[in-house]
């Protein structure tokens, strides 16, 4: 059953399963060293002045909370080296949609690496 995490402002695992659906389940990976278990790494990545914007506009975030997250992440540029695969949601969803789409079918076709 091949897996894909998917680093970013929102960390998550996508598992493929033998009837070929998808299932998404949140986990940090890169800050846990959890990329060896999966097959591919995929990071959802947005320049930093679009991902503090969107950030900011959750409840309760402050400048202070904002940086303290960033502190605490890996940083996107190292992020983006790692991965297999980045998705660029800088653009519109129906860009991020196609992007999506065709990593989940180049997914589907990669070899097990998991440990």
């Amino acid at each position: 059953m091949p897996s894909i995490a998917s680093p970013g402002a929102l960390l998550a695992v996508v598992l493929l399963t033998d009837n070929n659906r998808f299932s998404l389940v949140e986990q940090s990976i890169r800050e846990t060293g959890g990329e060896t278990r999966c097959d591919a790494v995929v990071v959802v990545s947005a320049p930093p002045e679009m991902q503090r914007a969107r950030v900011m506009t959750r409840p309760g975030m402050t400048e202070e909370k904002f940086a303290s997250l960033l502190g605490k992440q890996v940083p996107d540029a190292e992020k983006r080296r790692r991965a297999d695969f980045v998705v660029d949601t800088s653009k519109d969803l129906d860009s991020t949609r196609a992007q999506v789409r065709a990593i989940l079918q180049a997914a589907a076709k990669l070899p097990k690496r998991r440990q």
